[in-house]
């Protein structure tokens, strides 16, 4: 078997993102990977403006008070006129400072008589002035070429004009679920038949990773059939996965279909606990495939693993692999050593710290244990158990809990 480290430096060092970057609008790129480095085109603020409601002022040219200059500088209003030394221009937050002005002083802090306006606290230079390119000069770094758009991220592409923004395309990942056993969710099932929850499974952790998933029919336990599924999904899609059949058993033909389909395997069988039945390779073309094992909680394990990080990395994020947190375990572990174990478990934050609660089914067959845990603990191949109380490495599946409506943040 290989050792889990030396199978994921052999995997993921493989995948490369694909080299077909395409445009879509602003408003529709949430969640998409930036497939070009962003430059400021602009500065930001184009101008000096006004951080502050209050008066413009040139300092040092008036003591005890200032005459008030007609008009007034708005944002999104006319620009005003320069501003004479003496004078005080009324001016509102996000305004254009007048030429010759080069302080605000904040409205609170003036007492106004008619035509002119005492300052109740003394103007000091560059104060409440957002001078021009402050925020953003023009040729400043902005974005990495592999930055994940985030509300925020776009935000900051819309200050500087942008209506469309250059992504990796999606992935287009082919899924073959394969078994006689499977049935379609909804579908009649005679003795012996089980659904397959791995085609859904599969579909929406593409999708999670920003991948298009393409579920096909999951095909028999047929050799020549399983051949002609993997050749045509090979020839549409830039990754293949299937699930089940790469053990050893009799009616396991999927390592030999894919040989067939022209594929070379470089790993099979990984020292991970769920998931040693793993194959990776790649066609002739060099289309990648990964075959997931059939128990729906090995595939989970697996993909979280191996297979989200390889569709990142098709993505060009420069940090493909999962969020890793250290928690404090709250319930034992048994383990042999051998195989690192990835425990199902449920992680949530107490006081200061993260708590992981193993699921009380380790079993390889458990679908309850994925369907009610929201982590992996890593669990080392030499370890021979973890005790409650443990610091232990953490894989989050999916976005972490959060906290009660009712608990104070300002804490």
């Amino acid at each position: 078997m290989t050792p889990l480290d030396e199978a994921l430096a052999e995997i993921l060092g493989s995948f490369r993102a694909l080299p077909d970057p395409e445009e879509v609008p602003l408003g529709e790129s949430l969640g998409r990977v930036l497939a070009r480095e962003v430059n400021a085109s602009v500065d930001q603020p184009a101008t000096d403006t006004s951080a502050m409601d209050g008066w413009a002022v040139r300092f040092g040219s008036a003591e005890d008070s200032w005459r008030v200059a007609p008009g007034e500088s708005r944002a999104g209003g006319p620009s005003p006129s320069p501003l004479a030394p003496g004078m005080a221009l009324r001016i509102f937050t996000g305004a254009v400072l007048p030429e010759g002005a080069d302080t605000v002083v904040l409205q609170e802090d003036t007492e106004r008589d008619g035509d002119t306006v005492r300052f109740t606290d003394a103007p000091r230079l560059g104060r409440h002035v957002r001078p021009r390119a402050s925020d953003v000069a023009v040729g400043d770094r902005l974005l990495d070429a592999g930055r994940t758009l985030d509300p925020g991220a776009i935000a900051l592409l819309a200050s500087q004009g942008h209506s469309k923004v250059s992504v990796a395309r999606r992935p287009r990942v082919a899924i073959i679920p394969t078994g006689d056993e499977l049935k379609a969710p909804g579908e009649a099932l005679e003795p012996g038949a089980i659904v397959d929850s791995n085609g859904p499974m599969l579909e929406a952790l593409v999708r999670q990773a920003g991948a298009l998933p393409d579920r096909r029919p999951a095909v028999g336990d047929d050799l020549d059939a399983l051949t002609e599924a993997f050749r045509s999904a090979l020839l549409e899609s830039d990754l293949l996965l299937t699930t089940g059949g790469v053990s050893v058993g009799d009616h396991d033909h999927v390592k030999a279909a894919l040989e067939r389909a022209g594929v070379t395997l470089a790993v099979w069988k990984v020292a991970v606990k769920p998931g040693k039945p793993l194959a990776f390779g790649r066609d002739d073309s060099g289309t990648p495939v990964l075959g997931l094992p059939g128990n729906p909680v090995s595939a989970l394990a697996t993909f979280t693993v191996f297979a989200a990080p390889a569709i990142r990395r098709l993505l060009g994020d420069p940090r493909p692999s999962p969020t890793r947190l250290r928690a404090r375990l709250d319930g034992p572990i048994r383990h042999r050593p051998g195989r690192t174990e990835l425990s199902r478990a449920t992680l949530r934050r107490e006081a200061d710290e993260w708590v992981a609660t193993p699921h009380r089914n380790q079993g390889s067959g458990a679908l309850v244990a994925i369907g009610q845990s929201n982590a992996l603990v890593v669990v080392p191949a030499s370890s021979t158990g973890l005790e409650a109380g443990a610091e232990v490495e953490v894989l989050p599946l999916g976005s972490l809990p959060g906290e009660p409506y009712d608990h104070p943040l300002d804490t």
